[in-house]
């Protein structure tokens, strides 16, 4: 696994993954489609385009740039006005024909844009992609448990789960249940709602310890295909992302 470090430009890196289905096309081809969509700096109308791209076997991986409209409101002789301006936004985009999976780094304006774009791009290839989702293939319940025993075997005292949401509650009355509080992963009145009633989880957060035995702030979204990994002052490492990607993605092909 790679020791290289990523610096997100905010407080965390998010990621949001998901499924690729696509008509027989080629890592060349994927290339040079991505390849000819180049970035260009806005003036009036908003851009958007890719950079560094690199291709490996059937993977690749590209940096993806967008503009947008940030809108500043102020008054004007005590009249309400609105002005923008152009922003931009970059993130990294990985592509795997193998495995079906698309990653990408950045927010879910970059993720939205990704996909509109991918859609008009392949159209020839009949593209589906859609967000990840642990919840509708069941798996969700297997996913928390073994990042939660992997966190607690490198650190049990610094693996705190502070929020979990379950749906689909078989308890009357209830469709979801929202907990707030501490070591909720050892809670029975919370877990109860994952067996008794049956109930999936959907979301939860807190601190869980990666692989290099760091204790990163973490938010995980099971429906959406959604992560949060909260940076220390040195960045997040490489590898720590990859496992969690890569526990994500096993237990949606389970």
């Amino acid at each position: 696994m790679s020791s290289r470090i990523i610096d997100p430009s905010g407080p965390s890196q998010s990621v949001r993954l998901f499924h690729l289905e696509i008509n027989k096309i080629t890592i060349a081809q994927l290339e040079s489609k991505i390849s000819a969509i180049k970035y260009t700096p806005p003036k009036k109308t908003l851009t958007e385009g890719f950079s560094k791209v690199e291709t490996k076997a059937k993977r690749m991986r590209a940096e993806y740039q967008i503009s947008f409209k940030v809108p500043i409101r102020y008054y004007d002789d005590d009249e309400a006005k609105t002005r923008y301006y152009m922003s931009t936004e970059k993130g990294t985009v990985l592509i795997n024909l193998t495995t079906k999976y698309v990653e990408v780094r950045g927010s879910d304006r970059l993720a939205r844009r990704f996909r509109r774009i991918f859609y008009s791009e392949f159209s020839d290839f009949g593209p589906v992609m859609e967000p990840l989702d642990l919840v509708e293939n069941k798996s969700s319940k297997g996913f928390y448990s073994a990042i939660i025993k992997a966190s607690e075997a490198k650190s049990k005292e610094n693996t705190n789960i502070e929020h979990s949401v379950y749906t689909n509650v078989a308890a009357q009355g209830l469709k979801s249940a929202d907990f707030r509080g501490e070591y909720l992963q050892h809670k029975k009145e919370v877990t109860v709602y994952g067996t008794i009633h049956k109930g999936t989880i959907a979301m939860f957060s807190g601190t869980l310890t990666f692989p290099s035995n760091t204790s990163l702030k973490t938010a995980i979204n099971c429906q959406k295909g959604s992560i949060q990994i909260f940076r220390t002052e040195d960045g997040i490492l490489e590898k720590d992302i990859r496992w969690l990607i890569e526990q994500m993605v096993t237990a949606a092909n389970l």
